[in-house]
């Protein structure tokens, strides 16, 4: 599980080649563009597009939300019962849909996650699945 971070950052940290990488070798991958907060975002606004860290984190301060945001506090309760209704599982796949949709490469796209699934995982696992 890894972010890309700020877009000019993607290159130099070999953003594109790592998931190629392990995708090649087998491995799942719950990336997330532009950051792990993306996810988080998406427990409580299904359809905003963020192009950063920054929006994102932004948009979870916005009332409603996270008011306040500040990295690592995060409402897990909460968080948690809006995973179990599927909210957060359903934005992604959706937008996932979106940019195949529009002929964009879904893996690579911006905004995108996949945490879903590696949680979805984890749950299932865990015997938790909703």
């Amino acid at each position: 599980m890894f972010d890309a971070e700020p877009r000019e950052d993607e290159g130099p940290r070999g953003y594109s080649e790592a998931i190629a990488l392990a995708e090649k070798a087998g491995i799942a991958v719950a990336n997330s563009s532009p950051s792990f907060e993306y996810w988080i975002l998406l427990h409580y606004a299904t359809g905003v597009l963020v192009d950063s860290p920054s929006d994102a984190e932004r948009e979870l301060g916005r009332d409603g939300r996270i008011l306040g945001y500040e990295k690592p506090c995060l409402p897990y309760e909460d968080l948690w019962t809006r995973y179990l209704k599927g909210t957060p599982s359903d934005a992604a796949r959706a937008r996932r849909a979106s940019l195949a949709d529009d002929g964009l490469n879904e893996r690579l796209g911006r905004p995108v996650t996949y945490v879903d699934g590696l949680v979805d995982r984890l749950a299932e696992i865990a015997g938790k699945i909703r």
